[in-house]
């Protein structure tokens, strides 16, 4: 797999294309349970999430967390969930914050703690 910087990206002349190919076979590897190429695809796209839709942009921000998490590096985790919350805050619509806070209570979860979980549910 090659991993492009942002310039190659957008010197290949279609960045879009290219930010979809990370996305997606980032996903594909965190679903394969290869997180260090998860990881690295995901960081590529979201360098370029500002082309995507909206959609696409706030579920390819919560690869990172969930990646970090399953890697069980809390400080990148953290770091990683504070840049999504920050961009669907700026987005002003609160389907997309709500995904991001629900990314957040995931986290605990995985870790095997309930509450935060079942106070965002209520």
């Amino acid at each position: 797999m090659v991993f492009w910087g942002i310039g190659e990206v957008w010197s290949s002349g279609n960045a879009y294309a290219e930010t979809w190919r990370h996305y997606l076979e980032a996903n594909a590897d965190l679903q394969s349970y290869h997180l260090d190429e998860a990881l690295r695809g995901f960081v590529c796209a979201a360098k370029w999430r500002n082309i995507l839709n909206r959609k696409a942009a706030v579920d390819l921000l919560a690869g990172p967390v969930l990646t970090n998490q399953a890697m069980q590096r809390p400080d990148d985790t953290v770091a990683a969930m504070e840049e999504f919350l920050e961009f669907t805050r700026e987005m002003g619509d609160p389907q997309h914050f709500a995904v991001a806070e629900s990314c957040q209570a995931r986290r605990p979860l995985l870790q095997g703690d309930l509450t935060p979980a079942v106070h965002w549910a209520r």
